[in-house]
């Protein structure tokens, strides 16, 4: 990662660099749109700065539903409630991150009544290569009966929303479910 951030730009900071690795490390895809606006934005400013990075990074919401989901599969507890916490702050919609992840919940249940290994069955969904690993942790550590309680609160959780239950109520409870599946 350091070495595209580099032929993009040489002249950015470690601390920038730093910055960009660290928030998107598990989005290849979004990693390399931000390269391209970085590049562009080279063009008429030598100096990139860490706010100027940084607003990059916060006009970048769509990251939010696939770094968490990642985070969760993974079983890293820590970077998943640090999601939510700055989802919070952002006032970011939580239904975005309760359908995407119930996509990659139902991906797994499904997987369990497959024949098939994990790697072809996760093309044939159409998942990209870099989110695989993602996907087996999550299967070494739950089993399926994990994975049907944690569709249920999902259901749950999406049933409050549309009945307007309390915000802090709705992420507490995507908290609590980041750390069951972690």
């Amino acid at each position: 990662m350091k070495r595209k951030i580099l032929l993009v730009n040489p002249t950015l900071s470690e601390k920038v660099q730093t910055k960009i690795q660290k928030k998107y490390e598990n989005n290849l895809s979004i990693f390399e749109q931000i390269l391209n606006i970085i590049e562009l934005f080279y063009l008429k400013n030598k100096n990139i700065t860490l706010e100027e990075i940084d607003q990059l990074v916060v006009n970048n919401e769509e990251t939010f539903p696939v770094t968490w989901s990642n985070s969760i599969l993974s079983g890293d507890i820590k970077k998943s409630v640090k999601i939510i916490n700055e989802i919070i702050y952002k006032k970011y919609n939580p239904l975005n991150l309760i359908r995407f992840f119930q996509k990659d919940l139902l991906l797994l249940i499904k997987f369990f009544f497959q024949n098939k290994k994990i790697e072809f069955f996760l093309k044939k969904e159409n998942i990209k290569n870099n989110r695989f690993i993602y996907f087996m942790r999550c299967l070494k550590k739950n089993d399926l009966k994990k994975l049907y309680f944690a569709l249920s609160l999902l259901i749950k959780i999406e049933i409050n929303i549309k009945s307007n239950e309390k915000k802090f109520l709705i992420w507490s409870k995507l908290q609590n479910l980041s750390i069951f599946l972690s």
